[in-house]
């Protein structure tokens, strides 16, 4: 069984995104964040990227894409099968250059609505 809050699927040296808070919404999850970084080499660009992911039937969404750190908000689609499934939440982030990321953080769990 996995134990969702130590899964991992990035490492790196960037600063994660902190204050990550999750609501959902009808087919959507609405993901907000603060801009607070906690290592001197992160920055207002670096894209934030999130994975969603459905136990019961093992698959996943990503998404979305090309969000800045600074915009500290983020829609992310859900299947509408997925509706009434628990999901679990990771997000990481990724410099501009797409030459670091940060280690892969939980954001936690929510059903999908």
């Amino acid at each position: 069984e996995i134990d969702y809050p130590y899964a991992a699927f990035s490492q790196g040296p960037l600063s994660g995104i902190a204050d990550i808070a999750i609501l959902a919404e009808t087919e959507n999850l609405a993901m907000t964040w603060s801009t607070r970084v906690l290592k001197a080499n992160s920055f207002m660009t670096d894209e934030v990227h999130f994975l969603v992911y459905e136990p019961e039937s093992s698959d996943y969404v990503i998404g979305p894409l090309s969000i800045s750190r600074s915009a500290q908000a983020a829609d992310i689609a859900m299947p509408t099968d997925w509706a009434g499934k628990t999901v679990h939440v990771y997000v990481y982030c990724k410099s501009l250059e797409k030459q670091d990321v940060s280690d892969s953080m939980y954001a936690g769990s929510t059903t999908v609505i």
